[in-house]
């Protein structure tokens, strides 16, 4: 009785605690935006005490400000500058024109990065993973490559921010009929939270074609 009173507690509690220490890394680091204020402008100087969460407002602020200003003509065109600019520092050009790459990618809404789910053998055949699209091999890689290929993102469990980059060939993949938030979910979960059923079986491709 008394671990099945402890298991119910941590049930409660752990979720909760870290929610808790995932909002405050959040806020904590949104609210280095402060530092953009002059001293006498911070809340600790006009009510006398640090004020959580007034940096994460400010940020939110900033970027929406930042998006509103940049959707008309003379916004667009100093962006257009500002990126001539730092695309002429040596390093610094480097640097931003790889995160502005990426960033686009993942971001922009006609993209196609992390827009599919997918089920891969991996790290060898008869084991299975869940996989990402994040698109097809471009560059000299594509010229070394016979057939239809994709490239994939494998996120490790319990933390999806890390993993492997891979290429594969369209057919050895099975596109999952799941959202990324569900995936996401289920890798995190490590499996523990499954994502509802869904309403057909898939099957591989490559296994199609062999019947046909």
């Amino acid at each position: 009785m008394l671990r099945t009173y402890f298991i119910t507690g941590l049930l409660v509690l752990v979720p909760l605690a870290i929610t808790l220490w995932v909002l405050n890394l959040i806020v904590g680091t949104l609210d280095q935006s402060l530092r953009l204020l002059p001293p006498n402008w911070r809340p600790e100087s006009v009510i006398g005490f640090y004020l959580p969460g007034f940096g994460t407002v400010l940020t939110l602020v900033i970027i929406f400000v930042t998006g509103v200003i940049t959707q008309n003509f003379i916004g667009n065109r100093l962006v257009k500058l500002w990126e001539l600019l730092l695309q002429r520092i040596p390093v610094v050009s480097s640097i931003y024109s790889s995160v502005k790459q990426v960033s686009d990618t993942l971001l922009s809404s006609s993209g196609n990065a992390f827009r599919k789910a997918l089920l891969i053998e991996y790290p060898r055949a008869g084991v299975w993973t869940i996989a990402f699209q994040t698109g097809v091999p471009g560059g000299d890689v594509r010229n070394h490559l016979k057939g239809e290929y994709v490239s994939v993102y494998v996120p490790t469990t319990p933390n999806p921010t890390s993993g492997f980059f891979l290429i594969l060939r369209r057919e050895d993949t099975v596109e999952l009929d799941m959202s990324v938030d569900e995936a996401l979910k289920y890798i995190v979960s490590m499996g523990v939270v499954a994502p509802p059923a869904a309403s057909k079986t898939l099957e591989k491709p490559r296994a199609e074609t062999a019947d046909q």
